[in-house]
């Protein structure tokens, strides 16, 4: 019942799928009824080919069946060119939405859930989920079955020719389809396997990639080779049986086919000899026997490709089943007001059953400049992601005024933080084109703004940056984030360790411009181990180990700062 329950939901899920394409399958249909008119006409075309024109020498039916038969093949070729546009257009537009809508989801899902893979294992798994099902559109797909439904005019027409022969044909067959199914049965556990091996490698490759520094740094080229050693054996494995498999089906589709030939040509005989058929129906029939005997032989290929898609559906639907930001948010309102008080109310998060942050409770004004100080571990980057609603509090709540910031769609409420961070992202696209991300401005009247802190020569807006922006300096990378984020002239700063990278005379410049421009926010907020920065601020909120140890002016901590420099209680 299980397995039934399995199959009916895969075939559900594929007619969800591709519910938008009734007038292509429509056509699709219309070359199938071709193929079974086709096909029924075949073994009746070439019996009266043999009967009535080779055997008794008439040249008048053997061109007329010829013209036919010439007929039929431009026919067919016809429906295979009609295929061919259906293929491509379902399979295409139909991997487009499914990579698209899956991206969205990645592009939504909860921090943590990411982290968990890597964004790169959840992008590799999703292309090839959407071509494994996409693939059942595949032109071969569409002539297969095209040809099975062939077997209902070929069928047909051997009943016509001989119906004796025609049972004793399906009865050998039968074996064909028992068979086929076994083996599909065995290839789709093996697909699964598969399937998470790939996974395997492909978080594998996004561990190299995010850790290629500590290899070298660490000489861990051994264990990696180790490693890459074991999945690609383990790939190897399952490859080796699948082919083994493959291989043995064939082995045994060809064997139950020479049987068939062998009975058809010893039976036909004796119906011969009794005059219960003629000659130009047994050649007929002998010459037809593969409009349904190729097409049966070839279930076994839809059945792999079958076996294929069910485990690509089932980690494609597990994908789209995590919880996301946009869950519950179809309701929500936009966010249209500057909060006059941003509070945290007994705020407490976990991850993985680790307590990151605990019973963190403050408020902060509206036009205040705050600083999160604490050692590395504190949890000052964890509350900025609860602020910024990339993570969401175990327990407690975030409000502005007296509204839980979970009352507000998702998009609205980010628009209003520009956010600066110690290591930044950047695009494989221009310097302007980085800095204006979500909006178009005149850059002319943009640099009429910037300090000359964080100015440029106008021919560097124009430079082409590489991925993750290498081909600059950090100091480069950091003033072009910066700029970024004054670009978008949102009413919350964030600045999470924005003067890593600076020299000292930029730290001093950077002050400087923080001064100027932290008026045009409604609030600031800074995360820094830079005790210079502090004259910059209002408050210090200092944690220490989660929790909110206290919150003090400036001044406040530099006395305590002076008094425990030596210490290693010291809140660094």
């Amino acid at each position: 019942m299980e397995k039934l329950l399995k199959k009916s939901n895969v075939r559900k899920r594929l007619c969800s799928i591709y519910k938008g394409y009734a007038g292509t399958f429509f056509l699709i249909s219309i070359t199938i009824v071709s193929n079974i008119i086709i096909c029924f006409c075949q073994p009746l075309v070439r019996t009266f080919l043999f009967d009535k024109g080779i055997i008794c020498g008439n040249w008048k039916v053997i061109l007329f069946s010829s013209g036919i038969m010439i007929f039929f093949f431009f026919f067919d070729g016809i429906n295979n060119y009609l295929q061919l546009y259906c293929s491509f257009k379902i399979r295409n537009v139909t991997n487009y939405r499914m990579v698209s809508a899956g991206l969205k989801k990645i592009m939504r899902l909860n921090t943590n859930k990411i982290n968990e893979k890597g964004a790169l294992t959840f992008v590799e798994n999703l292309r090839a989920d959407a071509n494994t099902i996409s693939g059942i559109a595949d032109k071969n797909i569409i002539v297969l079955i095209s040809n099975l439904f062939g077997i209902i005019g070929g069928v047909i027409g051997l009943f016509a020719l001989n119906w004796k022969l025609t049972l004793l044909s399906l009865f050998i067959m039968s074996f064909k389809i028992i068979h086929t199914s076994y083996f599909a049965h065995l290839q789709k556990k093996m697909f699964r396997k598969h399937i998470q091996i790939r996974a395997q490698m492909t978080s594998f490759a996004n561990n190299i990639s995010l850790n290629i520094r500590n290899i070298k740094l660490w000489n861990l080229y051994p264990k990696i080779h180790k490693k890459l050693r074991f999945i690609s054996r383990s790939e190897i494995n399952i490859l080796f049986k699948l082919q083994l498999t493959n291989e043995s089906q064939i082995t045994i589709n060809n064997g139950i086919d020479l049987l068939l030939n062998i009975s058809i040509y010893i039976v036909g005989t004796l119906f011969y000899l009794d005059g219960k058929i003629t000659v130009g129906e047994l050649m007929a029939f002998l010459s037809s026997i593969g409009l349904i005997s190729v097409p049966i032989a070839l279930v076994s290929y839809l059945k792999n490709e079958f076996a294929k898609i069910a485990p690509s559906l089932e980690r494609l639907d597990s994908l789209m089943a995590l919880e996301d930001e946009y869950t519950c948010e179809t309701k929500k309102e936009k966010l249209s007001f500057v909060p006059s008080v941003i509070s945290f109310s007994d705020v407490s998060f976990s991850n993985n059953k680790k307590k990151i942050l605990s019973g963190i409770s403050f408020s902060i004004n509206k036009g205040e400049r705050i600083a999160i100080w604490g050692r590395n571990g504190a949890g000052k980057s964890t509350l900025i992601n609860l602020l910024l609603r990339l993570s969401t509090p175990t327990s407690g709540k975030i409000c502005f005024d007296n509204f839980s910031v979970e009352e507000f769609d998702i998009d609205s409420y980010r628009n209003i933080f520009s956010y600066v961070s110690q290591d930044q992202i950047f695009f494989d696209e221009t310097v302007e084109e980085n800095l204006f991300l979500s909006h178009k401005e005149d850059l002319e009247k943009m640099i009429d703004f910037i300090p000359n802190s964080l100015m440029f020569d106008k021919d560097f807006f124009q430079k082409q940056m590489v991925a993750n922006g290498s081909n600059f300096s950090g100091g480069e990378r950091q003033k072009i984030a910066l700029l970024r984020a004054t670009t978008k002239r949102g009413h919350i700063l964030i600045l999470d360790e924005a003067t890593a990278n600076y020299d000292q005379q930029s730290v001093v410049e950077y002050d400087q411009y923080i001064s100027d421009i932290s008026s045009a926010y409604d609030y600031v907020f800074l995360i820094t181990h830079n005790i210079g920065e502090l004259q910059l601020v209002d408050k210090v909120i200092v944690l220490d180990q989660g929790r909110l140890q206290e919150i003090v002016t400036p001044a406040e901590f530099m006395s305590k700062y002076e008094k425990h420099n030596e210490r290693e209680d010291l809140f660094l």
